[in-house]
């Protein structure tokens, strides 16, 4: 399997998450909270599609390979992403617009280093764990 536009995808989303993390003072994000809500809706865009991607592509093919170990670590990536899913569906959903970007500034910055580092940690192990056993 061709893995260009998974690998392609990750620096578009993490591409996205470096412009989201540039604002990093309670003011900055307060001035710029529109930009952020807009940047923020395109990074869940994108990896609503790349998850529909693997769940479609990746997962199924690695589940049903003859290496028991890969079909394990399959699983376990799986699993994992499950968690993270809903991390960050829960971090998109407390920061549904930038108003309530804006009203919690400093919150947001530190749930935006948290959650974008698991995404950044998560694509890492993709693009060098899971990615090369297909």
């Amino acid at each position: 399997m061709d893995t260009n536009n998974l690998l392609r995808q990750h620096d578009e989303m993490l591409d996205l998450a470096a412009k989201i993390g540039q604002y990093q003072s309670q003011l900055q994000v307060q001035e710029n909270a529109a930009i952020i809500s807009n940047l923020l809706s395109q990074l869940a865009g994108k990896l609503k599609m790349h998850l529909m991607v693997e769940d479609q592509f990746v997962y199924p093919k690695l589940a049903i390979h003859s290496n028991a170990q890969i079909q394990k670590t399959s699983q376990n990536f799986a699993s994992e992403m499950g968690d993270l899913g809903k991390a960050f569906g829960d971090y998109k959903t407390k920061y549904l617009g930038a108003t309530k970007i804006a009203d919690n500034a400093d919150l947001f910055i530190t749930d935006t280093k948290a959650v974008f580092g698991a995404l950044a940690k998560r694509m890492d192990k993709e693009t060098h764990l899971l990615y090369p056993l297909l």
